[in-house]
């Protein structure tokens, strides 16, 4: 057995950078035995009224990191994890809505810019932020292989094959789900579809609060849902085996099944 422990730490959302700090360190004090913890997007700060101008100011350098990205060092190295955290970065005219893939050690060790931005149900991200240019490579992280997606990007497809023909063990997909009519249904069949599509792991951490549903999960290969948090605060860990993928691949073989001379890979 490849087994691994997941946190998934679903924080509210909140209008101020100290406050959302304060959230983190509150929130962080319940780890206790995972191996990765995932935050939700826009943990950082709730973009939602914020100008371009206002994010850009409050944006962080990977470089040279702020109080935020510096708190999240700081519960990876205390608590002796690996954390995939989220925060803004300077952009070139905006900021970035980014992935960070932090070791036990407080180092990032890769990061992804979100490169499919919600512009969709009334609201346009690309007023706010600018897109990355690349999508992420699955990188190896406590002895899984990460994938990566962020909140809207469920909805494409592609990204999630892409990074299963990569060797993802788990897609991890930090969201900020605004809330609406049959929006927590939409998000639980779209993870379940993804990680059943792909037959491997899907690991969801969702903002909480007034305009989020919440609704972190873990979706096994076959597309059940082993954990789900719920709309409220919270955190919790559930163990995971990786060599569930293989099982799961011997009797449904989907990504040997495909027919990749019938249409565009």
């Amino acid at each position: 057995m490849r087994e691994l422990t997941i946190g998934l730490l679903q924080i509210p959302s909140s209008n101020f950078l100290d406050d959302s700090v304060d959230v983190l360190n509150r929130f962080s004090k319940k780890i206790r035995n995972a191996n990765i913890v995932i935050l939700p997007e826009y943990a950082m700060i709730d973009p939602t009224e914020l100008t371009s101008h206002e994010l850009l100011n409050v944006a962080e350098s990977l470089d040279n990191p702020g109080i935020w990205l510096k708190t999240l060092f700081r519960v990876a190295k205390e608590k002796n994890i690996c954390l995939i955290g989220t925060l803004f970065t300077k952009g070139k005219k905006k900021a970035r809505n980014t992935v960070v893939l932090i070791n036990d050690r407080g180092e990032i060790i890769s990061h992804y810019n979100k490169t499919h931005l919600f512009d969709a149900f009334g609201f346009k991200e690309s007023d706010k932020f600018e897109s990355g240019d690349s999508l992420f490579k699955p990188t190896r992280l406590c002895n899984a292989k990460i994938g990566l997606a962020v909140c809207f990007e469920l909805r494409f497809p592609e990204i999630f094959r892409y990074e299963a023909l990569e060797g993802s063990d788990i897609i991890v997909v930090p969201a900020a789900w605004y809330r609406g009519p049959l929006k927590e249904a939409m998000l639980e069949f779209l993870a379940r579809s993804r990680a059943h599509e792909n037959t491997l792991f899907l690991a969801l951490s969702a903002l909480s609060g007034e305009r989020f549903t919440g609704g972190s999960m873990i979706v096994d290969p076959l597309g059940y849902v082993t954990l789900n948090v719920g709309p409220q605060p919270n955190y919790m860990e559930t163990t995971i085996d990786l060599d569930r993928i293989l099982e799961v691949r011997k009797y449904l073989p989907l990504l040997k099944l495909r027919r990749k001379e019938l249409y565009y890979k």
